[in-house]
């Protein structure tokens, strides 16, 4: 499998398809990505399963994504972790806010799911 590629193909599907867009109602298609032990880290919050991650990312404001970078590693046991850095340009705002997102997936019949994800902004060190 070419990881590098596997990464790309995966942030474009899930921030662009799902996760950014201009409404809410593509958000509740996020569902595919995770499983019921999926466990995710919003700045500080943690959240189990399909339903509550759902949930919080459809309690997000619309915002729009920009991609800077992101590094792709296989592990041991078959897994891909996937760290992004972007920023997110929120509705009003002139300037993006930066963030990290890692995820760490795992095959599943056929199919990748989301084990474990975290997010969270960066803020100037004062």
């Amino acid at each position: 499998m070419d990881i590098d590629a596997f990464a790309k193909s995966f942030i474009e599907m899930f921030y662009t398809q799902y996760v950014f867009t201009e409404t809410m109602e593509p958000r509740k298609g996020l569902g595919m990505f995770y499983r019921s032990n999926s466990t995710i880290a919003f700045e500080g919050q943690k959240f189990t399963g399909v339903e509550d991650i759902i949930e919080k990312y459809c309690n997000l404001p619309l915002m729009k994504f920009q991609p800077v970078t992101h590094d792709v590693q296989q592990t041991t046991g078959g897994g891909v972790m996937i760290a992004i850095v972007g920023g997110l340009m929120f509705e009003g705002n002139e300037h993006p806010q930066s963030f990290m997102h890692t995820f760490y997936l795992l095959p599943d019949g056929g199919q990748w799911y989301i084990s474990n994800e975290v997010f969270r902004f960066i803020y100037p060190i004062a």
